[in-house]
C-alpha cells in the first residue's frame, strides 16, 4: 500500500510479477526502485526501476481519454466499472510504462476484474487481473516493458462486466490514480477518437459472458469472459465508432434472472452500475448515433396476467427517457435472439411504440446467429463473430456508414 510520507526515499509496494518489487515517493511524484529485488536477470522492468527514476502522471492530464462512463473524484481521480471502460494515451521517450489503480468490492467474495492491454493497436497476450492484489489496494500494474525510442499508443480495457454475474448490486469498482512512465518520458498529445458513437445495453450476451469457454485450459468464471472478445465490441470495432457499454449478465427489463429489485433500467440511469448510490448518469453528455439494445432474455417472457404490457411499458419507458436527451437524431437497434425469441414479439411492439413517439427504432435480428457455437448456453467467441459480422452489416447499412 502507498504510504504517504514525506522524506522517505523508498516506500517498497507490492509485487507485480514475482519478485519484482515498486517503490514510490509521491511527495516528490518519483518512483524508485526498493533495493531488494532478487530476480536475478535484469529484465525490462528491473531497470525501470533499477536504473531510471519514473515519473508519475496525474490522471487529471488532458492528455489521456477516457471512454465510457466514470466518476471523477476531487482528488483527479476516475472511478468506473461498467465492460469496455477504455483508458487511452500516447507516450514518448519511455521503455517501460504502468498504470496505477484499486479494486474495490465491498461484498464478501473479492470480485476479480480482468483488462485487456493494447499497445499500438495490438493486443497483448496477457491481461492484467486485479487478483494479484487485495481489495480496495493501490496497486501497480505494469503494461509495457523495453518500448523502442519513439511515440507508442497505449490503451487499458476493461473486459468483464461491472460485478461478474452478481444479481443484486454491491459496489465492485475500479479507481484510476495515475500512469508510470520511466527514463523521463512523457505523454504527448492523443489522436482524435472516432466521431461515429454508439452505445451498447445488454445483459450476458452483450457482456460476452463464458464466452471464453473454449480457450484451452478453459477458464473459470470471472476469467471465462471477454467483452473485448464480444460481439459489441466487435461491432464497435469495426464501425470504427467511439462506444459506452452498460452490459450485466442475469438482468432484465422488469424482471432478473434471480430475484432483485433492481433491474436494467435502473442500472441504465447510473453512471456506476454496481453502486446505486452513485450519480444518475446524465444523458446529455454524451449522444450516441446508434443505441443497440439486447434485454428480455433474462424476464422469460410469458404473457401473463399484465406481464407483457408491463415489459413493454418499462422498455419503452428506458428508451424514451434516453432518447429525450439525445435527440431525434439517434437510432435505436432493438435486439432478440439468439438465446431466446420468447420476447421478439414485445420488441417489435416496442419499436412500433417508439416510432409513434418520433424515435427511430429497428428490429435487429439476432435469433438465428452463434450457431451451435455455445459456452455455457451463452455464445462463444465464435458465435459473438457470427452475430458482430451480421450486426455490423445491418447497422452500417441503416446509418449509411459507408
Amino acid at each position: 500500500t502507498y504510504v504517504y510520507k514525506k522524506q522517505r526515499p523508498s516506500v517498497r509496494c507490492y509485487s507485480v510479477y514475482g519478485a519484482h518489487r515498486w517503490a514510490v515517493v509521491l511527495a516528490t511524484r518519483y518512483y524508485a526502485c526498493s533495493p531488494d529485488i532478487t530476480t536475478p536477470h535484469r529484465s525490462a522492468m528491473y531497470f525501470l526501476f533499477a536504473a531510471a527514476i519514473a515519473t508519475v502522471i496525474s490522471p487529471t492530464d488532458e492528455r489521456i481519454q477516457y471512454i465510457g462512463r466514470s466518476v471523477t473524484l476531487g482528488t483527479g481521480e476516475r472511478v468506473f466499472d461498467n465492460p469496455g471502460f477504455r483508458i487511452v494515451f500516447k507516450v514518448q521517450g519511455t521503455s517501460d510504462v504502468a498504470v496505477i489503480m484499486k479494486a474495490l468490492h465491498a461484498g464478501p467474495k473479492y470480485v476479480l476484474n480482468f483488462f485487456e492491454v493494447l499497445i499500438d493497436g495490438k493486443r497483448q497476450a496477457a491481461r492484467l487481473s486485479t487478483g494479484v492484489t487485495a481489495n480496495n489496494t493501490v496497486y501497480s500494474f505494469p503494461l509495457a516493458s523495453g518500448l523502442s525510442s519513439g511515440v507508442h499508443t497505449i490503451e487499458v480495457f476493461k473486459s468483464t462486466e461491472a460485478d461478474w454475474n452478481a444479481r443484486t448490486p454491491t459496489p465492485n469498482y475500479i479507481t484510476f490514480t495515475g500512469i508510470v512512465v520511466s527514463d523521463g518520458g512523457s505523454l504527448v498529445a492523443p489522436d482524435p477518437l472516432p466521431t461515429r458513437r454508439i452505445e451498447f445495453v445488454g445483459d450476458s450476451i452483450t457482456a460476452g459472458y463464458c464466452n471464453l469457454c473454449h480457450d484451452t485450459p478453459a477458464p473459470q468464471d470471472e476469467a471465462a469472459e471477454s467483452f473485448y472478445d464480444s460481439w459489441a465490441s466487435q461491432i464497435c470495432r469495426g464501425a470504427n465508432a467511439t462506444c459506452h457499454n452498460i452490459a450485466w449478465s442475469g438482468f432484465g427489463v422488469v424482471r432478473n434472472y434471480a430475484p432483485g429489485n433492481v433491474t436494467l433500467p435502473d442500472v441504465y440511469r447510473q453512471t456506476l452500475a454496481s453502486d446505486v448510490g452513485s450519480p444518475a448518469w446524465d444523458f446529455a453528455s454524451w449522444k450516441p448515433d446508434a443505441v443497440v439494445v439486447n434485454l428480455g432474455t433474462n424476464d422469460h417472457v410469458k404473457c401473463v396476467g399484465d406481464f407483457c404490457d408491463q415489459f413493454i411499458a418499462t422498455y419503452t419507458a428506458m428508451v424514451q427517457n434516453a432518447a429525450a436527451s439525445y435527440g431525434k437524431g439517434t437510432q435505436w437497434f432493438l435486439a432478440c435472439g439468439p438465446m431466446s425469441t420468447a420476447y421478439c414479439p414485445q420488441v417489435h411492439t416496442v419499436i412500433t411504440t417508439l416510432g409513434g413517439l418520433g424515435i427511430t427504432a429497428h428490429f435487429l435480428d439476432q435469433t438465428a446467429l452463434g450457431g451451435n457455437n455455445t459456452c455455457c448456453g451463452h455464445p462463444s467467441v465464435l458465435g459473438d463473430n457470427d452475430i458482430a459480422e451480421h450486426g455490423l452489416a445491418f447497422i452500417k447499412q441503416t446509418m449509411k456508414w459507408n
